[in-house]
């Protein structure tokens, strides 16, 4: 099974919202160039900014983490 990154989930949930880069950095409170960086995986999201992410899009934060931070049996959900 493949792990997603960080970024990898958030550009997903960004594309399933219908939300640009732009406004999701906005609604987050992160700086559009900083933002557009850790989307390309120039440094990670924090777990702080992974939260506000969530919330900006409407979604779960655990949706927006990579397995490796979830408890076995929440990554066995996600993953069926």
């Amino acid at each position: 099974m493949e792990t997603k990154t960080a970024a990898e989930l958030i550009e997903e949930a960004r594309l399933d919202a219908e939300r640009s880069i732009k406004w999701t950095a906005e609604k987050s409170g992160i700086a559009l160039t900083t933002f557009k960086r850790k989307l390309n995986g120039g440094t990670d999201f924090t777990v702080s900014e992974t939260l506000r992410v969530a919330r900006a899009l409407g979604v779960e934060p655990f949706t927006l983490l990579p397995t490796g931070f979830l408890p076995q049996r929440a990554a066995e959900v996600l993953a069926a």
